[in-house]
């Protein structure tokens, strides 16, 4: 039996079908659940279920090969794949070349950070050295206008 039949064997009625009087189908192996709204899924067969009988005896012969025809794709498929090749080795060392800058720039652009903060550091404190050289004279009391505050 089909495999989408199996849902529909005698004794299995999910639900009543519409129609005539549930009960045994006029079939043999078909149940009561027969009916329009349940139609076995279409579809392909499964790799078990026996050829048709218009088939059974047919013989699969793969198509004949024309020799110079295939001497011809054969090299066509060699040019081919050496281009597509190329064209990947290409791409790669492009998107490693790219990663290569973008290591490089992180490395030099924590250096370049480092050193910024450094510089400010040195900044910071001539900025106080020089605020504490022009505020000694105003601690002793004289003007640099050369008068008395």
């Amino acid at each position: 039996m089909l495999r989408a039949l199996w849902r529909c064997r005698r004794g299995l009625a999910l639900s009543p079908a519409p129609g005539p009087a549930p009960g045994p189908a006029p079939g043999p192996g078909l149940g009561p659940c027969w009916g329009p709204r349940l139609v076995p899924a279409r579809g392909r067969k499964t790799r078990y279920d026996p050829p048709a009988k218009s088939k059974a005896s047919r013989l699969k012969v793969p198509p004949p090969v024309d020799p110079e025809e295939l001497v011809v794709i054969t090299e066509r498929y060699r040019q081919h794949r050496l281009v597509l090749g190329a064209l990947r080795a290409e791409f790669r060392a492009e998107v490693l070349q790219k990663k290569r800058e973008a290591l490089l720039t992180q490395e030099d652009s924590a250096r370049l950070l480092q050193e910024h903060q450094r510089l400010m550091a040195w900044n910071e404190e001539e900025n106080a050295r020089q605020r504490a050289r022009r505020s000694a004279p105003r601690r002793q009391g004289i003007n640099w206008a050369g008068g008395d505050l």
